[in-house]
């Protein structure tokens, strides 16, 4: 049963017949602490959607003191074996574009993007063994930043709206996989992005001990739309639970104490 479409007004973007899928394109990985965790959540949401393998990595940026790069995929043992015997990603279409790109993108048009006339032998070795499409999201940063996830099957092409979820997916599983790479490393978390209007409003009645249901009450939103709210907050604050989201806000000066 879907909401109903006041549920999420407040969500930009949102139309009521995928309200619920554009929420739990987010709402599924931010508490993940394991990597093992979010590529199980992600690969779940992508086989709804015809896909079965995923896989989510930074680029290295020469010069910088950021976080270190990272790989993580559920490709079986002997697929990444071989591709690391091969060299694939010397010549991946897939990183290319991830490189360049700006916009979710399957591997036909690809293919046209940057005018490979013959299959590429990533490709090549991916169809032999039955990964014939896939889709590629670029996720690009502040200071040069970049990262691409990619999704790969069998799988026909999905529509416009499936695939606009399916990038928002891939986002938010990095922005978690990146979050589980900081902690890992030692790097202390970075100043927190803005807070939107309704974020404050949610984190002024989190401040007063209210729960979820209790906040939808006050400001005539979806429990649901809340938890979606929260757990932003979570992620921006780089907090583990709803006392060190207050916590956090009140020592970065974001609430009156």
């Amino acid at each position: 049963m879907r909401a109903a479409r006041g549920d999420w007004a407040d969500l930009p973007g949102v139309d009521a017949p995928f309200g619920l899928a554009w929420v739990d394109a987010f709402d599924r990985y931010y508490d993940r602490e394991r990597v093992g965790e979010v590529l199980e959540a992600l690969t779940n949401f992508s086989a709804d959607y015809g896909w079965g393998t995923v896989a989510i990595g930074s680029v290295p940026q020469a010069g910088s003191s950021s976080l270190p790069p990272f790989f993580h995929s559920n490709w079986p043992g002997w697929y990444q074996e071989l591709y690391e015997s091969e060299k694939l990603a010397k010549n991946d279409p897939v990183i290319q574009y991830g490189m360049s790109g700006t916009r979710a993108a399957n591997w036909k048009e690809i293919s046209s993007i940057l005018r490979i006339e013959s299959g590429a032998r990533a490709f090549d070795i991916a169809g032999v063994h039955g990964w014939r499409n896939g889709l590629v999201v670029p996720i690009v940063g502040p200071g040069g930043y970049r990262a691409v996830g990619s999704l790969s099957s069998a799988a026909r092409d999905n529509s416009p709206t499936e695939q606009a979820l399916l990038h928002l997916a891939v986002l938010a599983a990095h922005d978690q996989l990146r979050e589980i790479n900081r902690v890992q490393a030692g790097f202390s978390a970075s100043p927190p992005s803005s807070l939107t209007p309704r974020e404050r409003e949610v984190l002024k009645w989190l401040m007063a001990g209210k729960t979820n249901w209790e906040i939808g009450e006050i400001l005539a939103i979806s429990e649901r739309t809340v938890h979606f709210h929260v757990n932003q907050l979570r992620r921006k604050l780089k907090a583990g639970n709803r006392a060190q989201i207050v916590a956090i806000a009140m020592t970065l000066g974001l609430v009156d104490p």
